[in-house]
């Protein structure tokens, strides 16, 4: 199948910006052509099932994750693996040089923020949201996709800071700020946040460490995983 058959059978001429980022990616990675022809019917029905514009630039974002990990013969991916297994999970159960087991959950902001306050905001909505997804018992990294629009306020990110302040408020035991966002309390926000062990941010931001690493994580990254990701 070539790349334009592939583009084709998923995008379906639903989506001309989607076919074209597909196609650059396919044509610039054989493992990403690899992963993409073995999902396509996934791909396909998911990109079927968008409503809007936004949608499609979400599950773009999971496919730039994709590519991004597949540069590195290091790490190979399932996708949507827990879809199947009948429970909620991430996007992604990667594995690092055949043995080591971690998955990734992909999020995207979907717009941007107007001011530190805003920003740091939306960066706990994503976090908040994300953390339900993470599993017990394994490592789990939180992919971020910066928005696609111009944010001059981006620039001066300190992921540090913004997880210092989103962890602050748990510490003031703001019960409706962790139930307004769908946990159960500050309580079910620390168990989870447990599981979390690090965010990786996409593009980098030059005033932030492109791999955010927590020190409370159950199951932190490895010395060498921490490297590759960096690498990506």
């Amino acid at each position: 199948m070539t790349i334009e058959e592939l583009c084709a059978s998923i995008a379906a001429n639903r989506s001309p910006f989607f076919a074209t980022q597909l196609a650059e990616w396919a044509s610039d990675s054989l493992r990403f052509r690899v992963f993409a022809e073995q999902y396509r019917d996934k791909l396909r029905k998911k990109l079927r099932g968008m409503r809007d514009d936004e949608g499609v630039r979400d599950l773009l974002a999971e496919l730039e994750a994709a590519h991004v990990l597949l540069r590195d013969r290091r790490f190979t991916l399932e996708y949507e693996p827990y879809i199947a297994e009948k429970q909620r999970g991430p996007d992604f159960r990667a594995t690092f040089r055949t043995h080591t087991l971690f998955t990734v959950e992909v999020t995207r902001m979907r717009s941007a923020a107007h001011n530190k306050r805003d920003l740091y905001g939306r960066i706990a909505d994503e976090v908040c949201e994300k953390l339900r997804q993470m599993l017990p018992g394994i490592s789990n990294v939180l992919y971020l996709r910066a928005s696609d629009e111009p944010n001059a306020k981006l620039a001066k990110l300190d992921l540090n800071d913004a997880m210092a302040q989103l962890f602050a408020i748990y510490k003031r035991k703001d019960e409706a700020f962790f139930t307004r966002r769908g946990l159960d309390g500050s309580a079910d926000f620390l168990r989870r946040y447990h599981r979390l062990s690090g965010i990786l941010i996409r593009p980098a931001v030059a005033s932030t460490p492109p791999l955010w690493l927590n020190a409370l994580a159950k199951h932190p990254l490895s010395s060498e995983l921490r490297q590759a990701l960096l690498a990506v």
